[in-house]
């Protein structure tokens, strides 16, 4: 069967709202860390999603609906910054770093509109340090 292009971004439209209806009702900890192969090892497990900044804030828009909420530099230098989105709920914190690359540290499912975002971004960071 061959669709016109109208069809095709028709059919495209209703897959991806089906997705991301899909992704907002899951019971789990979404991140956009890749999907592993079978024959992944340990150290793949702990490997980040990297990429050009503008690739990495393209996806948080496109994929989750989310915007930059809070920029903050840690005592150590690091840039980071809180991405939330009302619409689905997800938040990321991203590490900019400046070579222009970004990578994304973690990510969940519990935002609330008109949470605090200090408040989200200092349990997230303090969650991860006792958890490295």
């Amino acid at each position: 069967m061959i669709l016109s292009s109208s069809r095709k971004t028709a059919l495209g439209a209703l897959v991806a709202a089906s997705l991301a209806a899909t992704v907002a009702a899951a019971p789990f900890q979404m991140s956009l860390m890749p999907i592993l192969p079978e024959t992944a090892n340990d150290s793949d497990l702990t490997a980040a999603y990297c990429d050009r900044r503008e690739i990495v804030q393209d996806t948080l828009r496109h994929d989750f609906a989310e915007e930059a909420t809070l920029a903050a530099l840690t005592g150590s230098g690091m840039m980071l910054e809180l991405w939330t989105s009302d619409l689905l709920g997800t938040w990321t914190v991203v590490h900019h770093g400046k070579d222009g690359i970004s990578c994304i540290v973690t990510s969940g499912m519990d935002w609330a509109s008109g949470g605090d975002p200090v408040t989200l971004l200092d349990a997230v960071l303090d969650e991860q340090i006792f958890q490295s």
